[in-house]
């Protein structure tokens, strides 16, 4: 038998089988990876190379199960150093009330925590951060009141449990997310080692507390404008931040101008309500209007999204359709737009108090007709003739538009869908007609012996007097025309006992003319632009007469000029226009030196 010696020296050797179980203890020390490996080889052994036909089956199978193996022990490794870091031994639970956090009200957030280290905390601190814009009311540690951000727990005890109690405002997007972080640092041990623990809170708004309702009409006609209301209303226990509400308009709905934009809103009080006005139009065809808008918190570029508003409505159809027609060469002003008015019952039943009438926005137009038709029963048709009245001038201020103008009017139609019953009167408008207005135009015919300055324009005896000459001027003004006139003419008569001096002056176009058969004084030009705008200049002509009066016309005024008159064609519309001038007499109100001296003796 081999020496304790020569068995090591053999197991050490491994070049031959060991034979006792020292020479295996000394192999294996020698190949601590055999121990290991050896009944995997002998694994390999059976089911692969004892084998004729190699299957890859086999081989994925095995390789799953070994990677499986391989993670859970990582798996374990890993749970067992996390588990035994302190901090994975100190425990945070939030809870918070009420349950159902309300964006904008006040909720108070209770943060539990236990040491289970099994060791003493020292100087503990814990440090507070709240979701972005929170409103802090009050934070509490146990019954003891604390400020700021940074609060001192002191030593915490093994096992020990305290709380932090935390009231406060949250304002954020409805279902988003609210973090609260907070984390705990300390030092422990022998050595007061550093720790800290670091934990997050995550809630979420359930609804808010800026509440949005819509008034709107019984009854939404399609192709007709409404109004509606955004009634708002602060339901929470403190003054809201600014506030934003975008309106998503429907394909098919077109909102008044006014209406397009969002509507921003001032301070909102606790338990303050105020309405928003929108207008709109529902397109022909469509059957419902879905009615969406969209509230916001605004805290600088930051907008936090609250409980949306959504309503969907009926449209009704109209039973009535309308429809109308201009009469040529009628849109003037100072006369009656006359227009033929069409309708028809379109529906299945029949329609009362039914009445016609006119609308525009034009400065010209003033008052129109509004005809009574009573009951229209289901398919019934007819027309009527509605006259809308044409104002004579507008000021510069009513418009912004000084040449070239049209009136737009639309035919309207208002009926009940009861009778004898005081409910819902419906509207129905039809589409804008455009007709192009013919200018209108001032003339004015006056006299003067002296100037508005002051200078004496006139001569011979005042008050005028028998058999003997006074001479004054006569000055013919046009103005307020919006479209070019063609081939204007103004024409004067003349008294027999006046006469033309031949003196003049006119600012543009070509010198007076006078028949002296006829007595008439006429000035005319070819083409006259539009005056309205407030860069035009007055056109103004003037000439001088001479009146030399008879005993006739003792203790009267008389005429100087009369039957004064202004024709021409207006290019834009191609109408036929006249005007006419005041007759001019010896009587001059308002010149400074025949004021009061205008009859003869």
């Amino acid at each position: 038998m081999e020496s304790l010696k020569q068995q090591i020296e053999h197991g050490l050797s491994g070049h031959s089988r060991p034979h006792s179980p020292i020479e295996h203890f000394v192999r294996l020390l020698r190949h601590p990876g055999r121990l290991l490996l050896t009944p995997v080889y002998r694994y390999v052994g059976r089911r692969y190379l004892k084998r004729e036909k190699f299957e890859i089956r086999f081989l994925i199978t095995d390789i799953f199960l070994l990677i499986v193996a391989l993670g859970l022990v990582a798996s374990a490794v890993g749970w067992f150093v996390w588990h035994n870091r302190i901090e994975n031994r100190i425990f945070f639970e939030a809870q918070v009330a009420p349950t159902e956090i309300v964006s904008g009200a006040p909720s108070t957030l209770v943060i539990r925590y236990t040491n289970g280290t099994g060791q003493e905390l020292k100087n503990a601190y814990l440090n507070l951060t709240y979701p972005a814009y929170f409103e802090l009311q009050e934070i509490a540690i146990g019954e003891t009141a604390a400020t700021g951000e940074v609060v001192s727990l002191g030593d915490i005890a093994p096992d020990e449990v305290g709380s932090i109690k935390i009231r406060g405002v949250m304002f954020g997007n409805v279902h988003g997310e609210q973090v609260f972080e907070t984390k705990m640092t300390f030092t422990y041990g022998e050595k007061e080692k550093s720790g800290e623990k670091i934990s997050r809170h995550v809630f979420s708004p359930v609804s808010s507390v800026l509440k949005l309702s819509l008034e709107i009409p019984d009854r939404i006609i399609a192709s007709q404008p409404f109004s509606g209301n955004i009634v708002y209303q602060n339901t929470g226990e403190i003054t809201l931040p600014k506030i934003i509400i975008e309106p998503e308009w429907p394909n098919g709905f077109a909102p008044a101008t006014d209406s397009q934009k969002a509507w921003e809103l001032p301070v909102i009080e606790a338990g303050q309500e105020g309405r928003i006005k929108f207008t709109g139009t529902a397109a022909s065809g469509m059957e419902n209007l879905e009615l969406i808008f969209h509230p916001s918190f605004v805290f600088g570029t930051d907008h936090f999204q609250q409980d949306s508003l959504i309503e969907t409505v009926k449209i009704i159809q109209p039973q009535i359709k309308i429809s109308h027609s201009i009469e040529p060469d009628t849109a003037k002003p100072g006369g009656n737009l006359k227009t033929l008015v069409q309708y028809v019952n379109i529906g299945e039943t029949p329609v009362y108090n039914v009445e016609l009438s006119l609308i525009s926005e034009n400065p010209f137009a003033g008052s129109a007709e509004k005809i009574l038709i009573g009951t229209v029963e289901a398919g019934a048709s007819g027309e009527k003739e509605i006259k809308l009245t044409l104002r004579s001038t507008i000021t510069q201020s009513e418009t912004q538009i000084y040449e070239h103008l049209n009136i737009s009017t639309q035919a309207t139609a208002s009926y009940q869908l009861e009778k004898n019953v005081a409910g819902q009167k419906i509207t129905v408008i039809d589409s804008a007609i455009e007709t192009p207005l013919t200018t209108p135009i001032a003339l004015h015919s006056f006299g003067r012996y002296t100037s508005d300055r002051g200078d004496q324009l006139g001569r011979g005896p005042l008050p005028p007097t028998v058999g003997e000459q006074t001479k004054y001027w006569i000055f013919w003004n046009v103005s307020g025309t919006t479209n070019e006139i063609q081939n204007l003419t103004i024409s004067g008569q003349l008294p027999n006992n006046v006469t033309f001096t031949g003196r003049q002056t006119v600012s543009l176009g070509n010198a007076i003319e006078y028949d002296a058969n006829s007595k008439t004084v006429t000035w005319s030009i070819k083409e006259l632009a539009p005056t309205f705008a407030p860069s035009s200049k007055i056109i103004g002509i003037a000439f001088e007469v001479a009146i030399t009066p008879n005993e006739d016309q003792i203790g009267t005024s008389p005429n100087l000029v009369f039957d004064t008159s202004l024709s021409g064609t207006d290019s834009w519309t191609g109408a036929w226009i006249t005007a006419y001038g005041t007759p001019v007499t010896t009587n001059l109100p308002g010149d400074l030196m025949a004021d009061g001296w205008g009859i003869v003796v």
